[in-house]
């Protein structure tokens, strides 16, 4: 493991398998929403990206496995941060949201490429501290 390049491990064998799943990702979605709410085409598409979703995280977190312990270590305390702070955030928004603070609403399609970016975030800062 390259120890100045954190993201290394999400090398061309992950993104050969990451890709075509993310993008069948966004092709599902886009198709659930040509039908109505409740039915069997929506809910079917539902559970499929329900499936899809599960699978990048596994391959995710089997990547991470394959690091060394420092970095299996940053790449925790990173996942830790970006729970962390979207925690606090989602937690907040909902109080906010709940005493009557006009908020835009986020479901949880939204929670999910914040974690992302936070998680890629905490990983750069976290890494610089090891330099």
């Amino acid at each position: 493991m390259d120890r100045k390049n954190p993201f290394r491990c999400f090398d061309r064998r992950f993104l050969v398998q990451a890709i075509p799943a993310l993008i069948l990702l966004f092709g599902l979605a886009l198709a659930g929403r040509t039908f109505a709410r409740g039915t069997p085409a929506r809910i079917a598409i539902a559970a499929l990206l329900s499936v899809v979703t599960g699978y990048v995280i596994v391959i995710s977190v089997a990547t991470i496995r394959r690091l060394d312990e420092m970095q299996q270590r940053l790449h925790l305390e990173a996942i830790a941060i970006s729970f962390t702070v979207t925690a606090v955030l989602a937690t907040a928004s909902e109080y906010m949201t709940k005493a009557g603070a006009r908020l835009p609403t986020l479901d949880l399609g939204w929670w999910w490429p914040f974690v992302a970016f936070t998680w890629v975030g905490a990983v750069w800062v976290l890494s610089r501290r090891y330099r």
